[in-house]
């Protein structure tokens, strides 16, 4: 999944999206870190806020 910045869903939503779709696809393994804030700013060309966002909107979901 890549980011649409002409999708109306926030980048936010779209980054946190992307990190989701790593867990079920098994790129990424239950205790394995997230990516980086820095990390997603240079892989997708967001803001550090918007990347602080996406792991705030993970967090919550647990």
């Amino acid at each position: 999944m890549e980011i649409d910045r002409f999708d109306p869903t926030p980048l936010f939503r779209q980054v946190a999206a992307v990190i989701r779709e790593q867990i079920k696809a098994g790129q990424l393994k239950p205790r394995d870190p997230i990516p980086s804030e820095s990390k997603m700013v240079a892989d997708h060309g967001i803001a550090r806020d918007t990347a602080r966002a996406a792991v705030a909107l993970l967090r919550e979901e647990g």
